[in-house]
C-alpha cells in the first residue's frame, strides 16, 4: 500500500504526512533554544511571590493570551478590556459590539476549562478528536456564524484561506484521528531531553496540523491555539508561561502567517519561529517576575531599617516613602521631582521646605538606601541583588 492509498490527501497536501520520526530533523538546528525554553519554564514554575502579586500577574498573562488569540482573528477589543473580562468586570459595550465580548468570553471559557479538568482529575493526558470538537463548540457558542457552520462539527465543504485550499472535507475525520494518534504515540509524545522539550514540540505541531487540516467551518485558528495551550498545561507548564506563544503570534502577526505558509515546504520554518518567540517571551517574563521580587525584598528591607528608628514618626514615614517610591522608577530622578513621585509624597511635603527634603535625602544616603548619580537620585537596589558578578572600578551598576 502506498502513502497515497493510505492517505489520499497527500497528493495535494504532501506536508500533512504524519512522519514517523520527525523529531530528529526538527530538533537538531534548535536544540539549544528548546533547552533554554524548558529551563526558563522550570525557573518560573514555583517562583516565590506573594499571593496578590502572583494572582495579578496570572490575570495579566491570561488576558494577553486570550486577547492575542482573538485579535489574530479580527477581534478589536483592547488588552485592557480583555483583562476586565478576566477579572469578571462588565465592559458596557454597545449592542453592535456585544459579539466581541462574546468571542472573548467563549475563549476564556475554553481556556479555563483545561486547568479545571486537570485539577479535578477529569483531563486525560491523551489528545482525542472530541477535545478539538469540544473546544470549537465552546469557542463558537452563541455567535452568528456563516451558513453551514455548526460549532463542534467538522466542515462538510472545501474552504479556502488566502492562497491555501484546505483538504477535501471527506478526509477531515481521518486526518484528525490520525493526528491525535500521531501526537499521542509518535516521536513528539516521547520524553527526550529537558523536561518540557517534548511538550513544546508536540503543542506547536498540533497547532500547525490543525491549521493545515482546517477541520471546522470557523474558529480553526482559535481552536489550534487552545489545543496548544491544552497540551502545554497537561505537561505541567505553568499557566503564565503557556499563554506566551499566542501572545507572540499576535505581536508578530505578519511573520505568523508567513511562517505558517513556509511550513508547507518544511515544518521547521514555523517551529523555529514559534520557539524563538517563546524563548524571548520567557526572558521578558522572568525579568518581570524578578523585578517584582526585587520590589518585595526592597520593601521588606526598607521597613526593617525604619522599624529600628521610629516607625510612627512623620520623619520616618516620609523617608520610608521616598525610598519605596524611588525603587519604582526606571531611571534616576532629580531631587526637585521626588516630592511628586506619588500623591502620598506630595501631601507629606506640602507643608515642608526644600531643606526638609535635603535632610531626608542625607539620612537615606546615610542608611545607604539611595545613590546620588550624575543624572539624579535612585534607590540603591543593589542591596537586595544577591550573587552579583564582580565589577571593575568605575563600572556602571546594572
Amino acid at each position: 500500500m502506498t502513502a497515497t492509498d493510505d492517505m489520499p490527501w497527500v497528493e495535494k497536501h504532501p506536508f500533512i504526512s504524519f512522519p514517523t520520526e520527525p523529531s530528529r530533523d526538527l530538533i537538531r538546528p534548535m536544540w539549544a533554544l528548546l533547552g533554554e525554553c524548558s529551563s526558563k519554564i522550570e525557573h518560573v514554575s514555583g517562583t516565590p511571590l506573594d499571593q496578590p502579586t502572583a494572582a495579578r500577574l496570572l490575570s495579566v498573562f491570561v488576558a494577553k493570551g486570550v486577547h492575542a488569540t482573538t485579535a489574530i482573528e479580527g477581534n478589536t477589543l483592547s488588552e485592557e478590556q480583555v483583562l476586565k473580562r478576566v477579572d469578571q468586570q462588565e465592559l458596557n459595550l454597545p449592542p453592535s459590539q456585544q459579539y466581541l465580548q462574546q468571542e472573548i468570553d467563549n475563549l476564556l471559557a475554553a481556556c479555563n476549562s483545561i486547568p479545571t479538568k486537570i485539577v479535578e482529575g477529569r483531563q486525560q493526558f491523551r489528545l482525542v478528536p472530541d477535545d478539538l470538537r469540544e473546544f470549537n463548540r465552546t469557542i463558537l457558542g452563541g455567535l452568528d456564524l456563516p451558513d453551514g457552520v455548526v460549532p463542534g462539527e467538522y466542515r462538510q465543504y472545501v474552504v479556502v484561506v488566502g492562497d491555501y485550499r484546505a483538504p477535501d472535507a471527506m478526509h477531515v475525520n481521518e486526518m484528525v484521528s490520525r493526528m491525535c494518534r500521531w501526537l499521542n504515540e509518535g516521536q513528539f509524545a516521547a520524553e527526550f531531553g529537558p523536561k518540557f522539550v517534548s511538550p513544546i514540540l508536540r503543542a506547536i505541531m498540533a497547532h500547525l496540523y490543525i491549521a493545515w487540516i482546517h477541520p471546522f467551518g470557523d474558529g480553526n485558528g482559535r481552536t489550534a491555539r487552545v489545543v496548544e495551550l491544552d497540551i502545554l498545561l497537561r505537561a505541567g507548564v505553568p499557566l503564565v508561561c503557556a499563554h506566551l506563544l499566542s501572545d507572540h503570534y499576535n505581536r508578530t502577526r505578519t511573520n505568523y502567517y508567513r511562517a505558517l505558509s513556509a511550513a508547507r515546504q518544511h515544518p521547521h520554518h514555523f517551529v523555529e519561529y514559534a520557539i524563538l518567540g517563546l524563548r524571548d517571551a520567557l526572558v521578558a517574563q522572568i525579568s518581570m517576575i524578578r523585578n517584582l521580587q526585587v520590589q518585595t525584598m526592597w520593601t521588606n528591607y526598607v521597613h526593617s531599617i525604619f522599624h529600628t528608628v521610629d516607625d510612627h514618626s512623620g520623619q520616618a514615614r516620609r523617608r520610608r516613602e521616598v525610598a519605596l517610591c524611588l525603587a519604582k522608577q526606571e531611571k534616576p530622578v532629580l531631587a526637585e521631582q521626588i516630592t511628586q513621585l506619588s500623591p502620598k509624597l506630595a501631601v507629606m511635603y506640602s507643608q515642608r521646605t526644600a531643606r526638609t527634603l535635603q535632610r531626608d535625602l542625607v539620612a537615606l544616603r546615610r542608611h545607604n538606601l539611595v545613590v546620588h548619580a550624575p543624572d539624579g537620585i535612585r534607590a540603591n537596589l543593589e542591596l537586595v541583588h544577591a550573587f552579583r558578578p564582580f565589577a571593575g572600578k568605575g563600572a556602571k551598576p546594572e
